[in-house]
Parts: C-alpha cells; structure tokens; sequence
C-alpha cells in the first residue's frame, strides 16, 4: 500500500511493515481496519516522490488522472475510477471532493496549491457520499497539515535547486507557549523557470513562481479540549503550459511562413498561417503575438477546530471553514494563429488569433460542520458511529475576456455570478456483535442544495443580459457494508455506496434558455468486493477491490455554439465502470521493500449521441469516459540501510504507467491523451549531525528517461487545421535537496 514502509534498519529484529494510521470516517483508524480503497502518502512519501502539488499524484496512484484544467496552470481537475468534471466552472461542482483539514474546497480555481506543511495526504477512491457528501461521486482527497507541538521546540529547513533555474525553500519552526499552547509557522517559496521559451510576446510557458506562508495554534486549556486555528495564504504567479498543435491539415507547411487554404463553407476560404512546427514532438520553443502573462492568484483560508472529549468515549468536534479566491489567470490554447478570410466579396485580414484569454475570479467560501463521535459498548457487542450537520455558502464572480476566432470578449461582456448554499445531516455507525467475526456498517446523508447564477453575455446573437438560474437539489445517499475478520490480520468487505452530484449550468453557455436550464444532478452506485491482509509475519501486505459502478446523468460538456467554446453540461444516463485495485506491499530484505499499485478500468458511455438542445443535428458520443486509462500501475523499490554512526544511506526508485485514455465525450472533439511511463528515482544521506541537529542531503531525478506525452489532447479547432492540441507533461527534471532538522 502507498504509504507502507518497512521499519527503519536500526531497530531491526525481524523486519515487519509498520501500522498505517488514517482517518478516512473521521475518526484515527488503521488503514487495514477500513472497508475502502485508500492510497496515501505520509510526508517522507511525498519527499521521496518529490510531490509539490496536486497534478503530482496522476499516474502514481493507479486509477487517478489529476491535470491543469486546458492550460490554466493554477486550476486542476480530477478524476477517480472514471469519474470527474471536465469542465471547471463556478457554476458547476466538482465530483471528486477536495478536503484541506477537513474543510471541503469548494472551486478547483486556484486549487493548485502548495501547501506549507503537510503531514499525509489521503485519496479515498470510490463514492462517499455519506460522510462526505455531495461532489464525491468519485471519491475524496484529503489533505492533513501537521499539527502543532506542545512539549518541544523544533525546526526544520528545507532547500532545493536543480534544472529549470527551480530553487524551492520550506521553513518550518514549532514554538510552545507554556504547556498549554504551542504555534507552528511555515513559509514555502517555490521558483522555476518555463520549460518552453517564448519566442514571442511575454514571460516563457511553463514558468512557476508561489509562496506559501501559513500559521497554526493548538492550545490545551484542559486534557478534554482541543482547539486548533490555522490561517493560510498561498499566491500563485505561473504561466500556462504551451499548447502545441499535434497533428492538423497544416502540418505538411506549418513554420514554414506559407499560409495553408482551407475551406469554410461554399465560396469562403480561410488562408492559416502556423508559425510554429506542427508535431506529435514536444517543442521546446514556441511563438506567442499576445503576451505570455503570469497568473496572479491569492488563495485565503483559515479554520477553527473544537475538539471536546465529552466522555472517555465521546467526542464533539465543532469545524469552521473560510475560504477566498481571488484570481486572473491567461491561458493560451492554441498557440497563434494567422488567418486571412477570402469570400466572392473580398478578403478580411490578416488576422492574427489566439484562442484563450484572460479569465477573472472571485470565490468566497464559508462552512460549518458539527460532528459527535463515539463508542458503545453493550453485552460485549460494539458501535462505533459519526454523526454530523453540515453547512456550506459560497459567493463567486467570473469574467472571461477570451480570445477567439469569434473575436475579443470585452469587459463586462461575459460575466456570471452565482451563490450557492448546501446543509447536509449524515451518520454512520459499525456494529459488531459479541463474539462475532462480522461488522455490519450503515450509513446516510441527506443534502439540500441551492444554486443560483445570474449570466451576462453580450457575445452572442442574440445576446442576453441579466439571464437568472435558480434552482435546487436534494438527494438521500445511503451505503451498506459488510465486513468479516478472517483472522486478526485479514479482513474481507463487500459494500454498496451511492454518492451525489449537484446539477449546474455553464459559464460558456451561448443560448440564454439553456443557461437557465442547465443540468439536473447525476447520481452513482457502486457495487464493491475487497480483502486487505497482512501475511508472512507482517512482512506482505496485500489489499485489493473489484468494483462496478452504475453512473446515471453524467454531466457531459457539449458543444451548443458555433465556437468550440460555446457549451452547456448536459445529462447523459446508464453509464457503467467495472475495475479493479491491487496494493501489494512486501518487505524483500533488511531494509528493503517493495510496492506494486495497479488499478484497471472499463468504462462504457451510455448513450451514442445527445440532443444539443439548439435545433442542430444529434451530437455522437464516444463510447469511453473521459481519462478512464484502462491500465495504471506503478512499482516502487525503497532502500534504506545504516553505513556510519548514525548516517542512513536510503534511495528510491519508482516506475509509473499510464495508459491512453479520452479527453471528452464528442466524437472529434474528444482526442486520445498518450499513454505514458516515467522513471524517478532519488539517493539520500540522511540523519547526519549537523549543527546540534540532524541534516539529509538527496539527489532526485523526475521523468529520466525525458518520456514525452499529451496529456490534455483537444480537437474541436480542427476546421482551422488543428485537429489535435495538447500540452506536454513535465520534461526531465533533476535537483539537489538540503534538509536540517533541529528538536
């Protein structure tokens, strides 16, 4: 299992993989214990992978694709088991669920975050609907913040250079008030020039440029009470990827200066002139006539959490959320495009096109969520239960300043605002009898969910002004599960869990009646078998699922408009997933272990084509969900072994694969992502005296064999000869880190 790792060499008696704690149901809980599919990754885990950031984890946690969301570096999407939103708008929710210390994040713009000091992050694969509620449906991503101290002063320091010009800082520093009080302080500064130069207008593609500061209290004032704040603000200063053309009816000329001639309609051709090389090659130049800007992003949060032990075997939990985006952010899609029009009448042009833009965003978030949890015990048989209320309210503010072939969006002419509000009860409760084997887990959530927004948009014919959508949603989601202790090292589930969408309409939407009606809620059952175990003294660790999913009214982004970016989210019923997930984890030797995660896919849309709702013809559907690779694994060899004193050499090395997989629902729209396997590895120093405190020194190496591959391919502007467009994951990167350590 991701996360795993053999017991340090120096307390070596008989080598044996350590206890995983988690708290997937809101409780601390062994991994081994929980009736789900879970990956994580504590913090030398995301060291070792050399994990910044969200889009990090695809590929190393089989059946999860984590991207930047059409070349707008700071805003992700994600999908588990198959399951995701391809489109990301304020007007529409997620439907993989993204926790911060419990808070749920309620918009993926300016989601991708560095955060400051993390301690473990958890992926929970599968619905969960009833403790986390609505934007579930394919599972939940929870990302925990270590906490702070109370009995010792501690430091930590951590400094990275390598390829790119990358320079990365983290300072840490853990300071007690007293015995009932201690604050944590973090600041990250991460820098890295682009990968792709600019040979145009502006900054190079791919640069990175955050910050991170963040502040945490915990004070004590009595052994049943715990309150813990934190406050957060990261800002974000990247440029977007380059967008290159793959493959199109201009590839045979393209950078050549000659214009290619390709019909329109009768008697209208249009002259195109690519500037750059048409190729399935990664460039590593590319030619911008707009500026190539930075994003400008801050991200607020904070959060309050009451922690009351009631009894020896009750505790209320009181968690506060508070969340504020504040975002312009440039995305450029297709590089740049020349193009002359030519009728009977005339030529207009050159004219010289980008398609992308400028996108403002404002997002404000608020939460509260009571839960009780407890303990009974009966006649010597067990209850376990979580309980909660919940509340959520978000206010947001989008303007799209667009540049397509349709024209310039000027300001004010594209804008929507919404404002949404959810309240939710749920409980969940395990009961297993006296003297039994068995545990018996139900569980349920009611949601009742209001979503407004109100759409200017004065680019269309006919324009509309001041359109309102208002409506609402609720959902009953319960889950099932049954359990069966083996032995005192092997257990075996089977469960059936249901998790909820809430419907939304489109920030790209042409036609004022289809942004007022928008999409209804979509729903997922899924139907699961698993077995997690500890053989062999502990020293092999097996834990596996087989799944089948039904998935009715998906939210498919279809195409209403003339524009490819013209589009409402329509539903589309009967869908299945069947699939699977191996985590095998075994210790070879002192010192030495070994993982194999995998994951498989089948998916299987449910219809062959949707009405568009616009009078036009039925719009085929491929027969895939969108990036459902069917095949994902990754194998990973960690060693680690004294050598003097108390001086450890550990190195690490991985190999991830990812198969191909679609990047929408619209046959040509839809393009095939690569299928792609990269290679890291790191060798480290580690527990080395210094300065009256330990220090680490590493070399890492990500994507060594500098593998290239698509991994957004798009192709709705084929009839301007870009039949495929697609950013290129990372290139090779390598680096040097320094770690001092003082406690």
């Amino acid at each position: 299992m991701l996360g795993c790792i053999a017991t340090p060499l120096s307390v070596f008696s008989a080598p044996v993989l350590e206890e995983v704690l988690v708290t997937a149901e809101k409780r601390q809980q062994s991994l081994q214990d929980i009736p789900i599919s879970i990956a994580t990754m504590g913090a030398d885990k995301l060291e070792r992978f050399n994990i910044d950031e969200l889009e990090d984890f695809s590929a190393k946690v089989p059946n999860v694709v984590i991207n930047e969301y059409f070349g707008i570096a700071t805003t992700f999407r994600s999908f588990i088991r198959g399951v995701g939103a391809v489109t990301v708008e304020v007007t529409q929710d997620p439907a993989v669920a993204l926790y911060v210390d419990g808070i749920y994040v309620g918009s993926s713009f300016g989601g991708s975050f560095e955060s400051a000091d993390l301690e473990r992050v958890e992926i929970l694969r599968g619905p969960q609907g009833a403790l986390y509620g609505r934007n579930a449906t394919g599972g939940a991503i929870n990302l925990i913040s270590k906490k702070p101290q109370l009995d010792n002063f501690s430091f930590h320091q951590t400094l990275s250079g390598g390829n790119y010009n990358r320079l990365k800082s983290h300072t840490a520093v853990n300071i007690p008030l007293g015995d009932k009080a201690a604050i944590k302080l973090g600041y990250l500064m991460s820098e890295r020039d682009g990968v792709v130069e600019n040979t145009g207008l502006g900054e190079d593609y791919g640069v990175e440029d955050r910050t991170a500061a963040r502040l945490a209290l915990r004070v004590e004032p009595s052994d049943d009470l715990v309150i813990d704040f934190s406050a957060e603000r990261n800002t974000i200063e990247d440029t977007t990827r380059y967008s290159q053309v793959l493959s199109g009816y201009a590839e045979p000329l393209a950078g050549t200066g000659v214009p290619i001639s390709i019909p329109l309609a009768p008697f209208v051709t249009a002259d195109i002139l690519y500037p750059d090389p048409i190729t399935g090659d990664r460039l590593d130049k590319g030619y911008s006539a707009f500026p190539v800007e930075a994003d400008d992003n801050e991200i607020l949060g904070s959060s309050l959490t009451l922690t009351w032990d009631m009894s020896e075997n009750t505790t209320f939990k009181s968690i506060t959320g508070y969340r504020d985006v504040d975002a312009t952010q440039y995305t450029q899609v297709t590089g740049t495009t020349q193009v002359t029009i030519n009728t009977p009448l005339g030529s207009l042009g050159p004219l010289t096109l980008g398609t992308g833009g400028v996108y403002e965003q404002e997002f404000t978030q608020v939460t509260q969520e009571f839960q009780l949890i407890g303990d009974v015990n009966f006649s010597g048989s067990s209850l376990q239960y979580v309980s909660g209320l919940y509340y959520y309210s978000d206010e947001g503010d989008n303007s799209d300043l667009s540049m397509s072939i349709g024209g310039l969006k000027l300001p004010g002419t594209d804008r929507t605002e919404t404002e949404n509000k959810s309240v939710a009860i749920y409980g969940q409760a395990t009961y297993t009898p006296s003297g039994s084997n068995f545990h018996y887990t139900l569980g349920a959530r009611y949601s009742d969910d209001q979503r407004e927004a109100i759409r200017t948009n004065l680019n269309t014919t006919p324009a509309f002004q001041a359109t309102k959508y208002d409506k609402d949603f609720s959902n009953f989601s319960p889950s099932l599960t049954v359990a069966y202790d083996l032995s005192d090292d092997v257990n075996i589930y089977a469960k059936a869990v249901s998790g909820y969408r809430s419907g939304g309409t489109s920030t790209l939407s042409y036609q004022a009646s289809l942004f007022q009606e928008g999409a209804d809620d979509e729903t997922i059952v899924s139907y699961e078998i698993g077995m997690k175990g500890d053989f062999l003294d502990s020293r092999l660790r097996v834990n596996g699922a087989i799944f089948n999913m039904k998935y009715d009214d998906y939210q498919g982004s279809i195409q209403t408009g003339p524009q490819p970016a013209e589009r409402d989210n329509l539903n589309i019923g009967d869908n299945t997933i069947t699939g699977a997930e191996l985590d095998l984890t075994v210790v070879v030797a002192e010192g030495m272990t070994f993982n194999l995660a995998m994951g498989y896919l089948d998916t299987e849309m449910g219809e062959d084509s949707v009405d568009p709702g616009t009078g036009a013809p039925l719009t085929p559907l491929i027969d895939t969900l969108p990036y459902a690779p069917e095949l994902s694994y990754s194998a990973t060899l960690d060693y680690q072994r004294p050598i003097m004193g108390d001086i450890e050499l550990e190195w690490h090395i991985n190999y991830s694969y990812q198969d191909e997989s679609e990047s929408g629902i619209i046959v040509g729209t839809s393009q095939l992502n690569d299928d792609y396997g990269l290679w890291d590895a790191s060798i480290a120093l580690t527990q080395i005296p210094f300065a009256s405190g330990r220090a680490k020194v590493s070399l890492w190496g990500q994507n060594l064999t500098d593998e290239e591959y698509a991994v957004s391919n798009i192709g709705p502007f084929a009839p301007l000869g870009a039949s495929e467009i697609s950013p290129f994951g990372d290139p090779r990167t390598y680096g040097v880190t320094f770690t001092y350590e003082y406690d």
